[in-house]
């Protein structure tokens, strides 16, 4: 599992929650498109949920940190029936991020906008649909007034704006058990 999860899965499935880990695309599992489609957080989302429902889970929780957090957004605002509850970590939609750059994110965030490039060829394609298609499809939600219905937890890491949680970046690992008490705690 991805940085930490592997030690929040186990405490969440230890408090009676079935844990689903989905592996999703990476950067060259898939052939791409000139948009990046095949990579987008919605293509992504359609993924899981066709999963979900041959395991058995037609409805679901879905937690998501960084860029997986935008699937679990796209999730619950394309199959709204489908989302129980949301949780998300150190997110924010792409547009509003976007908005907001300066100097000083573009400089701690230079991999974001690098990866992204179409000319530098074998970079991850994930950050590419970001920027394209992503940031299209977050910004058509709120010009259409699309609100996430569910009950939705958003958690940070202290080191970021000095959240509720202290930690790195990497939440799940930093600091899985204030993590599974504030899941748990939504998901009850």
């Amino acid at each position: 599992m991805f940085e930490g999860w592997w030690r929040v899965a186990p405490q969440l499935a230890g408090a009676g929650y079935t844990v689903v880990w989905p592996d999703l695309c990476g950067s060259s599992k898939l052939p791409s498109a000139a948009d990046h489609s095949p990579y987008s957080k919605r293509a992504m989302a359609g993924d899981i949920v066709s999963w979900a429902g041959p395991l058995g889970h037609a409805r679901f929780a879905v937690v998501g940190h960084d860029r997986v957090s935008y699937v679990a957004m796209r999730i619950a605002l394309d199959v709204p029936g489908a989302v129980t509850h949301l949780a998300v970590q150190d997110s924010m939609p792409i547009g509003e991020a976007l908005a907001r750059t300066d100097a000083r994110f573009a400089a701690a965030w230079r991999h974001w906008f690098c990866f992204a490039q179409p000319e530098r060829p074998g970079r991850p394609l994930h950050y590419r649909a970001g920027l394209g298609v992503d940031w299209a499809a977050g910004d058509a939600d709120q010009a259409a007034g699309r609100r996430i219905g569910c009950p939705t937890s958003v958690l940070w890491a202290a080191d970021l704006r000095g959240g509720p949680i202290e930690s790195g970046h990497h939440i799940a690992e930093d600091a899985s058990e204030q993590l599974v008490a504030a899941l748990t705690n939504l998901f009850r």
